[in-house]
């Protein structure tokens, strides 16, 4: 399951990266605060 997710997630990557550079930035950025969040509660 782990490695569905991780093709998902690369593949969603590609794509983002050859429609709209921004969104693929926001979406990084979303990530990346999501998890910082995570990380602050544990």
């Amino acid at each position: 399951m782990e490695g569905f997710s991780y093709v998902l997630r690369v593949g969603f990557k590609h794509f983002n990266h050859n429609r709209a550079r921004g969104e693929e930035m926001n979406k990084a950025l979303n990530w990346w605060s999501r998890v910082r969040s995570v990380g602050e509660v544990h």
